[in-house]
């Protein structure tokens, strides 16, 4: 198949989407109360037919899984609680080490573990001195 025919069968499949969800906010705008709206294939942007429902958040129907936050009050799993750990582990680092340690177990830039100690930083739970990034002591 040839990248236009893909091209022109992955608009032909999101067109029929679009249909589906307009049909869908119809049937929604009718049980609101209000009336079915029918258009064109360019239509007015949502917040321009429907001011108040585009203002409101839409109600979520899954409650997401609660943030859970390690001892050291970071979320768990994060880039800020590996740093936390290996600095506990081995002690004042330079930022060079603390990110091959943790580039060698996932795949993040370099630039994420820079904010992630900034953050830490600024949360006062890292020092840096003499290019050495360690635990704040307390």
């Amino acid at each position: 198949m040839k990248p236009i025919d893909q091209i022109r069968q992955e608009i032909a499949s999101l067109e029929a989407r679009i249909d589906k969800l307009r049909s869908v906010e119809d049937v929604l705008s009718t049980l609101e109360g209000g009336k079915a709206l029918r258009r064109g294939r360019r239509a007015a942007t949502p917040e321009k037919i429907l001011p108040k429902a585009a203002a409101k958040p839409a109600a979520k129907t899954a409650t997401k899984a609660p943030v859970t936050k390690a001892p050291s009050g970071v979320r768990e799993g994060s880039i800020g609680e590996a740093v936390l750990d290996l600095l506990k582990a081995q002690g004042a680092l330079p930022r060079a080490d603390i990110e091959n340690a943790i580039r060698s177990d996932r795949d993040v830039g370099k630039q994420s573990i820079s904010v992630s100690l900034q953050r830490l930083r600024k949360a006062g739970k890292v020092t840096l001195k003499d290019n050495q990034w360690a635990l704040k002591k307390r």
